[in-house]
């Protein structure tokens, strides 16, 4: 014995419900799509303030100068590279005896010429204070390897050095 089974036919009442549901559904569905448009909106706007935000960091990035440390970080960098091209060293504190000549006849010298060679040939500023922050690294790697941009390196500089200080000399004798 088989059965046949017959699905029903919906009727005129199922087909409007069917209908409602339906209507119901896309109603649902268009207020998503609203609502989703609304939310990409304020994202755009958000993204173009986030923007706005970082192009002002990045402003002021670049217009930030070095703080009171990194200053001094410059300023010990200058020295200690001064001291290292010019073999003084210390000893409690003070300048080595073996290390006093140089230091008194070539030690103001150099520092200046550090100073002045890494204003013109790095990204310093016209005084180590005035440095910007984004330059600061690139400030400390020259100043790292500085040698007297001068013909002849440190011995030119020193025979610079010494051909001024005899002038001068010279000048107070007469």
């Amino acid at each position: 014995m088989s059965k046949n089974i017959v699905a029903p036919t919906p009727n005129d009442s199922d087909m409007s419900s069917l209908e409602r549901i339906a209507q119901m559904n896309i109603a649902a569905i268009n207020g998503l799509s609203n609502q989703m448009g609304l939310m990409n909106d304020r994202m755009d706007e958000a993204m173009r303030k986030i923007d706005g935000h970082e192009n002002r960091l990045g402003v002021l990035e670049h217009n930030t100068i070095v703080n009171r440390a990194e200053k001094r970080q410059i300023r010990k960098a200058v020295m200690n590279r001064v001291n290292e091209v010019l073999h003084i060293k210390f000893e409690g504190g003070k300048v080595a005896d073996e290390c006093i000549e140089t230091d008194v006849l070539y030690r103001g010298g150099f520092i200046s010429r550090c100073y002045t060679d890494a204003k013109n040939h790095s990204k310093m500023g016209e005084s180590y204070g005035e440095t910007l922050k984004v330059d600061y690294p690139e400030v400390l790697e020259y100043l790292a390897a500085w040698i007297p941009e001068v013909e002849g390196g440190v011995e030119g500089y020193k025979h610079y050095l010494d051909i001024r200080r005899e002038e001068r000399e010279k000048k107070q004798v007469a």
